[in-house]
């Protein structure tokens, strides 16, 4: 696998499930995880949770999202989430 250590990964769907494992599995690799799904009481926890491994830093962030909205929005709200770790484009 390609070395994925401090790649900023966009996850949908990461409330609970697979999208949830996935984040976690992230993680474990070294990225830095934005955490989107409609849930946000799970999405929290689930960041909380990945925050408190140890790494210093944010590692993941929670990004209220629904994909069937309009474009608009989910761009806004995905710029949001990248500026949390200091990328500035989508």
């Amino acid at each position: 696998m390609a070395d994925l250590k401090d790649k900023v990964v966009l996850v949908t769907g990461a409330s609970s499930g697979i999208g949830k494992e996935i984040c976690l599995d992230l993680v474990k690799a070294g990225c830095k995880i934005i955490a989107a799904a409609r849930r946000v009481d799970r999405l929290n926890s689930l960041c909380s949770n990945i925050n408190s491994f140890g790494s210093t830093g944010t590692q993941a962030t929670a990004l209220e999202l629904d994909v069937a909205s309009d474009a608009a929005s989910i761009r806004k709200a995905v710029k949001e989430a990248w500026e949390v770790f200091g990328l500035s484009s989508v």
